[in-house]
């Protein structure tokens, strides 16, 4: 038979309290002469707990605090999750068992700092060539019409200099720098681009 059964006597102390699982898999190897203690998981530790709790009364090993007060858990004692032997299980609440197992502190996060990669030639001589395109149409258009919508500006900028948005984008954020000649605006909830000196407060040109 595959499957692991738990006999009824697992409270009756007149005998090793390791027939809590006396019937294992018999193609399993024994240890010491005696059946292996199944390791805990779900399907068993309820069975695990009643019998700790018979065995040792449902009370914390450290502070003993009642079951009924504090929820237990089973507790590894030399903290050697692969050490499943009965004589290495206790009932502790969780406090004490974070204070016996406390967790490591994890590594404070250092903050990532993006460094785009380095344009190749043939990158260099369209940015050469599309950049003024680019910066030329947004400032005629600029001019013309004092404000330009963010994102008509990058996609029909992008359009005219047969570049990518992205690349639109990247030549537009610098063009609104602090040392460069346009601005971004909000006006009614939409963003547009202007030249910084070229209008006053009235909407005439300077």
């Amino acid at each position: 038979m595959k499957s692991r059964l738990f006999s009824q006597s697992a409270f009756s102390f007149s005998g090793k309290y390791y027939r809590l699982c006396e019937c294992v898999n018999p193609k399993e190897p024994k240890e010491n002469g005696t059946n292996p203690v199944p390791r805990m998981n779900g399907r068993n530790r309820k069975k695990w707990y009643q019998f700790l709790a018979a065995r040792d009364s449902e009370f914390c090993a450290w502070c003993g605090k009642a079951g009924s007060v504090k929820t237990l858990i089973i507790d590894h004692i030399d903290n050697n999750n692969r050490n499943n032997d009965p004589e290495n299980y206790q009932l502790l609440c969780r406090s004490c068992n974070t204070k016996k197992n406390p967790r490591r502190k994890s590594k404070p996060k250092t903050e990532s700092v993006e460094i785009s990669e380095p344009l190749s030639s043939k990158e260099l001589i369209k940015n050469e060539k599309c950049e003024p395109i680019f910066r030329t149409w947004i400032e005629t258009q600029a001019l013309r019409w004092r404000r330009l919508e963010l994102k008509d500006a990058i996609n029909s900028g992008a359009e005219v200099a047969g570049i990518s948005p992205a690349t639109a984008e990247r030549y537009l954020n610098k063009m609104c720098s602090s040392a460069g000649k346009f601005r971004v605006v909000m006006v009614d909830g939409v963003k547009f681009v202007e030249l910084k000196d070229c209008w006053n407060a009235d909407g005439c040109r300077t």
